[in-house]
């Protein structure tokens, strides 16, 4: 994945507007990302055609290819929009005077063909159809029961493609400061205002770091207080527990969809909330691409870890605290030193333009996907069950996950 190196810009930040209610509203762009949520856009496709070919008016309107494309790609954007909001647990709402020139636009059918399709799937049983103030162009779509085992698989998978939130994410850059100054003066502006600009810039930074790495994929986080532990030394920018409220006002300004997480009994059977962003958010995120944001992490982050034996925590591995001694911090100065090197220089495959190495699997034929992202550079040394004699092996940089196939097309500054 190529990208220009670094170099500074001046901050040109062009807001976008907020006042629409986004987590309800119909994304007309929103395609199918991931394997399931094209299986099921195709699904509904394919009885669609078959309903619509026992129609001799709607034969002849969906007869050339062109249209066909048409009804496709709206039908997927329906079904995918329906995903979302059936992850997020909030009810899709389509309003003609809102939403009708964004879907002509984008699916070249007009309202009434589209609104034709809705009622069509509706009556196929993939949606629920509710007309809202007995006005026929204002619409709320909910799954239907057709899909009902099909959209917990792909609520699973989607969830399920995912990574914790990184709290040591930084950057200077002016872009970055103006976008963060931005959100804070339009939407919080209460409360200490350094810390919530430091709330605000930690989860905007790691959202657009798994962005860049997957549009979809999700974002982690516990909504458990005693989660953060803010004087802790693997915190060293004392992320604290009021990342839960700035996610929530996040999601209410329509910059993230939430789908709240499970608690359970045990780690294994629950699952932690995801975020992800939405429309509005990545109409900035690509205009900060154009700028070469540099994304790093925290300078004084711990890189020299220590963990609890893993039995004694139901199979979760835990950081543990310790005093440092003449050896720690020996390892920590080297391994700065490392850090510090690696973070300038330039490592890519330049054969590469997507943010992924692919490899099929010899035995059954599928593919793994490895990520490849500039951003993920740092490197720790990881000692197991409480003890500086036990384990202490180099954790950290993309490149350790590397297919050896890739590994030979690796550059350094070029």
């Amino acid at each position: 994945m190529r990208k220009a190196k670094s170099k500074e810009t001046g901050v040109k930040f062009s807001p976008v507007d907020l006042r629409e209610n986004f987590p309800f509203s119909f994304d007309s762009k929103r395609i199918p990302q991931l394997p399931l949520e094209t299986k099921i856009g195709e699904h509904a496709f394919a009885a669609i055609t078959v309903f619509y070919n026992g129609m001799s008016v709607t034969r002849e309107r969906y007869s050339a290819e062109k249209d066909k494309h048409n009804l496709l790609i709206a039908v997927s954007g329906i079904m995918a929009n329906v995903l979302d909001s059936h992850l997020t647990n909030r009810p899709l709402c389509i309003v003609a005077s809102v939403h009708k020139k964004a879907l002509e636009e984008t699916y070249q059918l007009g309202w009434n063909g589209f609104k034709s399709a809705i009622h069509a799937l509706g009556g196929l049983g993939y949606i629920n159809v509710t007309v809202l103030n007995n006005d026929p162009d204002q619409l709320k779509i909910t799954p239907g029961n057709q899909f009902t085992d099909e959209f917990s698989n792909v609520k699973a998978e989607s969830l399920n493609f995912s990574r914790v939130l990184d709290v040591h994410r930084y950057s200077e850059h002016p872009e970055i400061k103006a976008f963060v100054d931005w959100i804070y003066n339009d939407h919080f502006g209460t409360g200490n205002v350094e810390i919530q600009k430091k709330h605000i810039r930690t989860v905007i930074l790691d959202l657009y770091v798994a962005w860049n790495e997957s549009r979809a994929l999700k974002t982690a986080y516990s909504r458990n207080p005693n989660a953060y532990k803010a004087k802790s030394r693997y915190n060293e920018i004392h992320i604290s527990k009021k990342t839960i409220d700035v996610v929530d006002k996040l999601e209410k300004v329509g910059f993230v969809f939430q789908a709240i997480g499970i608690p359970g009994q045990d780690f294994k059977n629950g699952r932690q909330t995801r975020m992800w962003p939405t429309r509005k958010l990545t109409a900035h995120f690509v205009e900060l691409s154009s700028h070469s944001i540099v994304i790093s992490t925290h300078p004084n982050r711990e890189c020299i870890i220590l963990r609890d034996d893993d039995s004694k925590n139901e199979g979760r591995n835990i950081d543990i605290e310790y005093r440092d001694t003449a050896n720690t911090k020996h390892m920590r100065e080297c391994l700065q030193l490392y850090n510090d090197l690696i973070q300038h220089t330039f490592i890519d495959i330049p054969t590469l333009e997507d943010g992924w190495m692919e490899t099929r699997n010899v035995e059954n034929g599928e593919f793994n996907m490895y990520p490849f992202n500039h951003f993920d550079k740092f490197t720790r040394r990881i000692f197991n069950r409480s003890s500086f004699k036990k384990g202490g092996r180099f954790f950290g940089g993309w490149w350790q996950t590397c297919p050896k196939e890739f590994r030979q097309q690796i550059f350094l500054n070029d």
